[in-house]
């Protein structure tokens, strides 16, 4: 009897041994293996010992994460170090922005494409990635694993009512572009016209364009990776050099606004330092916002606000009366946030920065594409936008890209987060063409094309949309009509197009009328 009891408690001490020491399956991560993530609210985010339990501790906006468990619908168990304190808990997913997937080793000595995969880049973004890493193997390349299924991603862009336009484009009657715009909003079949999104010059975009310009891979080449470039303040590696570059051509270069002791550029470098955000990045917006000529945000002469400043139109809402400018400017001459309000060109320039800083950079969006296309921002995804302007993210990264190859800088070693979604075509999307009902077999399907400051031109400067040099107009002839479209951006009347750039200076300035007069008469080639 006594052996039979020995032997049981043999047996229950062996089986719960064995309990211990085997593995359990478990539903998180260790933090090697976790995911990598960040507090998305500025005004920071509570951290609860279960889900929808008692608060631990409010977690500051930007606060590193490592996302241990994603098993529990809405609610993620997160680990997080706070003032040397290291915290466990559950955090709501959609305040939480997942930087990339963790897990995955990556092996040095393997070849690059297999590195690229490990990382976490599909298939389908390799081959661009390593044509341009063979180019400029310094360029550091980060995927941002948004979690998102592309075809939701097109129907989350995509214009639905004449009320929420998220995409527009600018058709003037140079370039009318019919089959960039949108027959879904504002279209009106049985005359087959549009009523504008904005102003007379700007309708809602069409489903294809807005597809072409949402597709990474649009901008996987060295014309356009800046519209991925991290847009952090990098003290001692940005230089007011590089901002006079990017500001080439505007009123701005080298110039001192009114009332000011610092130029435009000095300005720019003081707001970067005190807002975190990449000079680069807040010159190249202005420039885009601004244009090259001077108009009333920039002067402080709206007649409603005289001397009320709005350098990045901030607030400058979408209208059918075509005063979005004004309504930026009235937001500017509000009070309390933002060093608002801005009776002084610095106090726009550095103010607008910090605006950028904590409305966006704060919030993931931390590149020229997801403040156009936010796809990280979970709780206002497709919202919370800078821009309409759907070729606005290549006009500026292309802009950056100028001025880094002015500068000697292409090989510096930058950083280029790139969006990743999920079942993506094998093929990159296709820009369509502008025409409608082409008959000539002119399908502008070349690569990112016709972007620029506002709308227009190739990266290679002069080839239009016919894709004919110094056919600038688009009617398929070089003539004296492509002159007058070079003298109309001079002086103001038409939006900056490099495709004019003619001489390939950087510049649309009377020195490309005259490579185009002498082309015209037969005394010079432009090819």
């Amino acid at each position: 009897m006594k052996k039979k009891h020995s032997f049981i408690y043999m047996y229950i001490v062996f089986t719960l041994v064995m309990i211990l020491l085997t593995p359990m399956k478990m539903t998180y991560h260790s933090k090697a293996d976790a995911l990598k993530g960040y507090v998305v609210p500025a005004e920071g985010l509570w951290l609860r010992e279960q889900p929808s339990g008692q608060t631990i501790i409010i977690m500051p906006c930007n606060q590193e994460l490592d996302i241990i468990d994603t098993s529990h619908g809405v609610w993620y168990q997160v680990s997080t170090v706070i003032n040397g304190v290291e915290y466990t808990g559950y955090a709501h997913s959609s305040y939480i922005s997942i930087r990339q997937e963790g897990g995955t080793e990556v092996d040095p000595n393997s070849d690059y494409a297999t590195q690229l995969s490990q990382m976490g880049f599909p298939s389908v973004y390799i081959p661009y990635l390593t044509a341009l890493h063979e180019k400029h193997p310094s360029w550091i390349f980060q995927p941002v694993n948004t979690g998102l299924v592309w075809d939701s991603v097109i129907a989350g862009e995509k214009n639905r009512t004449s009320n929420n336009i998220k995409n527009t484009v600018q058709c003037t009657s140079a370039n009318p572009n019919y089959n960039w715009r949108s027959k879904d909003v504002n279209y009106y079949a049985s005359t087959n016209t549009w009523v504008p999104a904005d102003g007379t010059t700007w309708f809602a975009a069409s489903e294809a364009l807005i597809t072409y310009y949402l597709d990474p891979r649009t901008y996987l080449n060295e014309d356009y990776i800046f519209v991925f470039e991290s847009l952090s303040y990098q003290q001692g590696a940005q230089t007011e050099q590089v901002v006079e570059s990017i500001l080439a051509g505007t009123f701005m270069s080298y110039a001192t606004p009114e009332g000011e002791t610092e130029t435009y550029a000095q300005l720019i470098m003081r707001a970067a330092e005190e807002s975190g955000v990449s000079p680069y990045h807040i010159a190249s917006r202005i420039r885009q916002e601004m244009g090259t000529t001077a108009g009333v945000a920039a002067l402080g002469t709206a007649s409603n606000y005289p001397g009320i400043y709005n350098f990045y139109n901030i607030g400058a809402v979408d209208t059918s009366n075509g005063n979005p400018v004004l309504k930026g400017i009235e937001w500017a001459a509000g009070s309390g946030s933002y060093d608002r309000p801005w009776d002084t060109p610095s106090k726009s320039i550095i103010g607008g920065a910090k605006y950028l800083a904590k409305a966006y950079i704060s919030y993931g969006q931390d590149t020229l594409y997801t403040q156009k296309f936010n796809v990280v921002y979970k709780n206002m995804l497709y919202a919370h936008q800078y821009m309409t302007n759907v070729q606005a993210p290549a006009a500026e990264g292309y802009s950056a890209k100028r001025a880094y190859a002015a500068n000697g800088l292409m090989d510096s070693p930058f950083t280029f987060k790139i969006p990743v979604y999920l079942n993506m075509p094998e093929s990159a999307s296709v820009k369509p063409s502008p025409y409608e009902n082409d008959d000539n077999g002119n399908n502008n399907q070349e690569n990112v094309g016709n972007t620029t400051d506002n709308q227009g031109g190739s990266g290679e400067g002069g080839t239009s949309v016919s894709g004919i040099k110094g056919d600038l107009n688009g009617d398929g002839n070089v003539s004296a009509l492509d002159i007058i479209r070079i003298q109309r951006m001079i002086v103001g009347l038409d939006a900056i197009d490099y495709v004019a750039d003619l001489n390939g200076d950087g510049q649309v300035t009377a020195l490309d009328i005259i490579k185009l007069q002498r082309h015209i008469v037969g005394l010079e080639a432009l090819y």
